[in-house]
């Protein structure tokens, strides 16, 4: 089952910080953030797709793939895992954006892992193609 792996900041990273749900933002501010995030992660994904696809491969876009996403914060304080997915979304658009998924509301969302790197803070997704 083909599967591919890409990097991102965190979505509460300088730069991105009103991607996190519960910062109060105007839209004028987070609009910006959130188009950067977006071209982020499908750059993002085109080079995880060319290094462990291979440009020949020819299965996309997946129909029906599956994520999961884990959080490496630079501190031990406890986030809310449903805030980290919905902090994800503009990612997970970036992902359809690229070519590799047909459609991100097809996309299922495995449980949010969360861990501790105070030198290199970042989102790792995993995501795989789901055959039905």
């Amino acid at each position: 089952m083909p599967e591919i792996t890409l990097t991102l900041p965190l979505p509460c990273a300088p730069g991105y910080k009103y991607l996190w749900p519960n910062k109060r933002s105007c839209w004028q501010a987070k609009g910006p953030q959130t188009k950067a995030y977006r071209k982020n992660a499908c750059s993002a994904a085109w080079v995880a797709m060319a290094q462990q696809l291979g440009s020949g491969y020819k299965g996309l876009p997946w129909k029906n793939a599956a994520e999961q996403c884990t959080f490496y914060f630079p501190t031990g304080h406890q986030r809310d895992p449903d805030n980290c997915l919905a902090a994800m979304k503009p990612g997970f658009d970036g992902l359809q954006d690229s070519g590799l998924l047909a459609n991100d509301r097809d996309l299922t969302h495995m449980p949010v892992v969360r861990k501790v790197d105070k030198d290199k803070p970042r989102v790792e997704v995993r995501v795989w193609e789901v055959t039905k």
